[in-house]
């Protein structure tokens, strides 16, 4: 993690970094969700129970290249469970095929840790959630894809002024045309998706890209989601983290690669 020198800046525009880890199958149940809460509520002591999230599997043998795993069942499904820290920055996410780890910025005292205050975070909780699991006699922990994300709220920084300038914060979406018949558009929106091979240049998983116009107190803004995913190096924590590693770089890189100079002045780029 530490010795990459990546693109830097010190006042990135992201609000929200998600780490998560699927499993093969399904592996615990409404009751061990609390269980496990009341062992770890000294950390986090808000809990939530949502509805759960429907998860995408990269694959690169079918049409499109993206699974969604929708699952049929006379029972109720077993909900997606939050437990949020006494700040509400950190929230572990859990559900019976997925364990998850989000940072958000909800204050602006709230202070972006940095890839590497997160990504510690996030092996300390899967550890310990790899060993309630064994101490449980639980179905073996089998994960079978890996996802990073980060959601960025891109403010005009005195670079544009309305959802018409987005090439000045995308460059590959200048606004220019052939001809002169249609105005400039209201707004646009973005949506790309790139294979990231290994070595061997073997698929092992997909960046995508997605921007949204938005408003935040009436002012606009782009919503920029950035999400790599893919099968994991191995089955343990360590081979995980190095996994989420590449996704990670490919997520900044990519960030990088597609927003403008002017921007990165505006967020004052550092490498």
């Amino acid at each position: 993690m530490g010795d990459r020198l990546l693109p830097g800046f010190e006042t990135p525009p992201i609000v929200e970094v998600a780490l998560s880890v699927q499993f093969s199958s399904p592996i615990l149940d409404g009751p061990l969700l609390m269980l496990r809460w009341s062992e770890i509520r000294d950390r986090f002591p808000q809990y939530e129970q949502v509805a759960p999230l429907s998860l995408t599997t990269e694959e690169f043998d079918v049409p499109k290249g993206l699974r969604i795993d929708f699952r049929f069942s006379n029972t109720l499904p077993t909900p997606r469970v939050l437990m949020i820290n006494d700040t509400s920055e950190k929230v572990l996410q859990i559900q019976d095929n997925m364990f998850g780890f989000n940072w958000r910025k909800l204050r602006p005292e709230h202070e972006y840790p940095r890839y590497n205050g997160i990504i510690r975070d996030f092996e300390h909780e899967l550890v310990d959630f790899q060993k309630f699991i064994q101490k449980e006699n639980l179905s073996a922990f089998t994960p079978v894809q890996c996802e990073v994300t980060y959601v960025n709220h891109i403010f005009p920084e005195g670079v544009w002024e309305n959802h018409s300038d987005v090439g000045n914060v995308i460059p590959s979406m200048d606004s220019r045309l052939t001809e002169g018949f249609l105005p400039l558009p209201e707004e646009v929106r973005y949506a790309s998706q790139y294979v990231i091979h290994d070595q061997y240049n073997t698929p092992k998983g997909r960046l995508h890209i997605n921007v949204e116009p938005g408003f935040s107190d009436r002012n606009p803004i782009y919503l920029m989601k950035l999400t790599a995913r893919g099968e994991p190096q191995g089955v343990d924590a360590t081979e995980i983290i190095k996994t989420m590693d590449v996704w990670h770089e490919w997520v900044v890189r990519g960030f990088a690669t597609m927003t403008s100079p002017e921007m990165h002045d505006a967020w004052r780029r550092v490498s």
